[in-house]
């Protein structure tokens, strides 16, 4: 990621684990920055956290933290997210009622569209 960040800066972190992943922010207060790491502690809070500084990312099992420049860009991420969900169930469902010919078409275009990105 390798954004500029300064001392006293909010960061908005998204903290989930294997039974919490309810779509949730709190922002935190960068109070320090090295050349690996960037340490954070919760607005109005005593809770710190060490990200990297790279992927602004901290894992402490069974917690997983992640951080965004912005409230906004989290819950972007959320709703892109549920987007493709909805669009994952609704392909799926229609790719049933298909015949083998029309499936073995959509996966040839599927795989021409891959060799174009790369």
């Amino acid at each position: 990621m390798m954004v500029k960040l300064d001392v006293g800066q909010s960061l908005w972190i998204n903290g989930s684990s294997f039974y919490k992943q309810d779509p949730r922010v709190d922002e935190y207060i960068i109070e320090k920055i090295n050349s690996k790491s960037v340490y954070v502690k919760k607005k109005n809070g005593d809770f710190q956290l060490r990200l990297d500084k790279k992927t602004l990312t901290c894992s402490e099992l069974p917690f997983f933290y992640k951080a965004y420049l912005s409230a906004s860009q989290y819950w972007l991420t959320i709703e892109r997210a549920k987007l493709k969900e909805e669009l994952l169930v609704k392909i799926n469902s229609k790719l049933k009622a298909l015949s083998l010919e029309q499936l073995q078409e959509i996966d040839k275009y599927v795989d021409e569209k891959k060799v174009m990105k790369v």
